[in-house]
């Protein structure tokens, strides 16, 4: 424990340093900027699919004390992370793993760069970190014989937190019922699923968006056989790893289940089976919700919230090797230690692919509420609708009069403040405005436009600059994230709410565009 204990410490000083690099996105906005804690239909509206009650307590306690000081909310997701690598570890040593394969094994998930997402990135907060813990703890506190006690009831308190926190608590209450059902039987099981479940079907008949998603039984298979095979390549981290990591899962649950006799088994096997079933129930449920997106199955946050199931039951396949061949109860630990390299790669890898975004989105919004053109800009636009949205003028000046808006970034670019003055005179909104003409752009136009006047998105993005004086600011985007493979929306407006002003229209590269209200 004391080499695990190192281990973490280690992970929580580079997660920190290489997160730091990163800064608030997407989803994190609608918990800050959309969401307060005594609103209580608006702790049930779904975020996206899920139900987030406890991300949105949690982003609103967050920003109570340290508004948008982003360090606090990466801390607070690498604690998470932590926090679910160490109940990792003792879920696998009740497992009957010994200590070195079960610090082997944790010490993978706590380095598990390719979750970067989960951690740098914040998602932890608002999708994969929250559910793990409480669902860990549920299963750890589940894990028993004899009749329904204290323990129970806090595992269902657990259980709870978990699925209001994303779909991922979904699939852990099912590792949990799974567990349960083979260690302490059908009653103790029931017990344990039906008030959850009942709970989360009447939530989502009240509140979850039942739209359907187009996905075929095929769609989900494919989507779980490609997120599967993704799981040990990136746990692997090659091909040959991954292979020998499958080859371990397999031969080793054989030699240390087959032998076993039916009550011996229901209590040795339930916990990394348990949570080998919810890992299927995890994909499965995401691959409805998802797998008519192309490339989403190895997501970095879904692989983090998947290898945490899966690992249980790979070090119990480990051990039960290295205690059936003792020569290779020194190699076979190299099998989780293998990875780590590549992981900590990934990490770095996936934050620098992001970090001129972030540096530049962290200047913007922090610089934007103190301008004096922000003094005279209505309340509800949106400076920054793609990234960004909902944090609107009004919010981001409420927050700096409250003191809870950093100091933005020293020596901002030249370009920032014309960049500014075009953020600030258009308004972006939802759906097209009603008239035409309508014409796809395959080379820029220059239009004056006047405070009222409209010009329609029908789909994609577009490029847009402000001319001053004799030069043209940076080029903006302007339009929906991914409209052509997440968003099935009519369209986007921009109207000018000053004027007039010069614009430079054109097409983004590789981006079909559809606009509409251009001069002929």
């Amino acid at each position: 424990m004391a080499t695990f204990a190192v281990v973490v410490v280690i992970a929580i000083a580079i997660f920190f340093r290489i997160g730091m690099r990163s800064w608030f996105r997407w989803d994190d906005w609608d918990f800050l900027a959309n969401r307060t804690a005594g609103d209580l239909h608006g702790l049930l509206v779904p975020h996206g699919d899920h139900w987030s009650a406890v991300p949105i307590l949690t982003y609103r306690v967050l920003w109570q004390f340290f508004g948008l000081e982003f360090a606090a909310y990466l801390f607070t997701a690498i604690a998470l992370h932590v926090v679910s690598a160490v109940l990792l570890w003792v879920v696998i040593r009740r497992a009957g793993a010994g200590p070195w394969i079960a610090t082997a094994a944790a010490s993978l998930f706590a380095l598990f760069g390719v979750g970067y997402e989960n951690t740098a990135f914040l998602f932890g907060l608002n999708f994969g970190g929250w559910p793990v813990v409480f669902g860990l703890l549920y299963l750890i506190l589940a894990d028993h014989d004899g009749p329904f006690d204290r323990r129970d009831w806090l595992g269902l308190f657990a259980g709870l937190g978990a699925i209001a926190s994303s779909g991922v608590g979904v699939a852990m209450v099912v590792a949990v019922g799974v567990a349960t059902l083979m260690r302490r039987g059908r009653r103790a099981a029931v017990a344990h699923v039906l008030p959850l479940a009942a709970l989360y079907v009447g939530w989502y008949l009240a509140f979850a968006n039942k739209e359907a998603t187009g996905s075929t039984v095929s769609d989900v298979v494919r989507f779980i056989v490609d997120a599967g095979s993704g799981i040990f390549l990136e746990l692997g981290q090659s091909y040959v790893a991954a292979i020998a990591l499958v080859v371990v899962l397999i031969v080793g649950l054989e030699l240390a289940w087959q032998p076993l006799k039916r009550e011996e088994l229901r209590v040795r096997a339930s916990l990394p089976f348990g949570l080998l079933i919810g890992a299927l129930a995890f994909l499965a449920i995401t691959g409805y919700n998802r797998s008519g997106l192309p490339g989403t199955a190895r997501l970095s946050h879904y692989m983090d919230a998947a290898a945490v199931m899966v690992l249980p039951a790979l070090a119990v396949a480990a051990q039960t090797i290295a205690r059936r061949v003792p020569k290779l109860a020194l190699v076979v630990p190299l099998v989780f230690l293998v990875g780590i390299p590549g992981n900590l790669a990934a990490l770095e890898d996936g934050v620098d692919a992001q970090e001129a975004f972030a540096e530049h989105q962290e200047r913007l919004m922090l610089t934007v509420p103190r301008t004096s053109l922000a003094a005279n800009t209505q309340r509800d636009l949106v400076p920054e609708p793609i990234f960004s949205s909902p944090a609107s003028i009004g919010w981001l000046r409420t927050g700096l009069a409250s003191g809870r808006l950093p100091t933005p970034p020293k020596h901002p670019p030249v370009t920032l403040d014309g960049e500014i003055e075009l953020r600030l005179s258009l308004q972006q909104t939802n759906g097209l405005a009603d008239w035409a003409p309508c014409r796809t752009l395959h080379v820029p136009v220059v239009q004056e436009v006047v405070t009222g006047q409209h010009i329609s998105l029908g789909r994609g993005f577009v490029t847009i600059s402000l001319l001053r004086g004799d030069r043209w600011t940076k080029a903006v985007n302007f339009g929906q994230p991914f409209a052509d493979r997440y968003f099935a929306r009519l369209g986007e407006t921009l109207t000018a709410v000053r004027g007039p002003l010069v614009l430079r229209i054109g097409p983004v590269p590789n981006r079909d565009n559809w606009v509409c209200g251009l001069s002929s």
